[in-house]
């Protein structure tokens, strides 16, 4: 009886550890032909995840203006308008579809959103800053080389 519980301790671990590896760390995703990894998602979390896109990318747009500017104020207010802090969390199912390390990128990006608005609060000048959102930007190059978005077939 002992040995029949073990085994059966055994089985539940594996399958817990199976479904831990689909669910949080490989994601829903395909290979595609362009080398890219695809996230199946429906058509409403690729509206969202888009739309998340597009406010980093205005937010950059801004943060560029105001360097040029020289207005670090405003600089620091589109830093953190999408830092981590400002972010609602996403649906858990979509956190179910995306890859761990994607999900590790996304936090990394709007944290360092946080960390740029702080810099820009404690003084850094405009080529800091600059030098700072350059980095951030590789994280959005990066992520753009290695995924894309697909609609999950029904």
């Amino acid at each position: 009886m002992k040995k029949l519980s073990w085994i059966l301790n055994i089985v539940l671990l594996i399958i817990v550890g199976v479904m831990f590896y689909m669910f949080m760390i490989k994601g829903s995703t395909n290979q595609t032909e362009d080398g890219r990894t695809a996230i199946m998602i429906s058509e409403g979390e690729r509206i969202k995840v888009l739309g998340d896109m597009r406010k980093f990318l205005d937010h950059v747009q801004t943060m560029v203006e105001a360097i040029g500017d020289d207005d670090i104020e405003k600089f620091s207010t589109a830093a953190s308008g999408v830092g981590l802090a400002q972010e609602a969390p996403p649906p858990p199912g979509l956190v179910r579809k995306l890859p761990l390390e994607f999900k590790t990128m996304g936090i990394a990006t709007h944290t360092a959103f946080d960390d740029l608005a702080k810099a820009a609060d404690n003084g850094a000048n405009g080529q800091e800053l600059a030098k700072e959102l350059s980095v951030i930007m590789s994280n959005c190059t990066t992520c753009h080389s290695a995924y894309r978005l697909e609609i999950e077939a029904d």
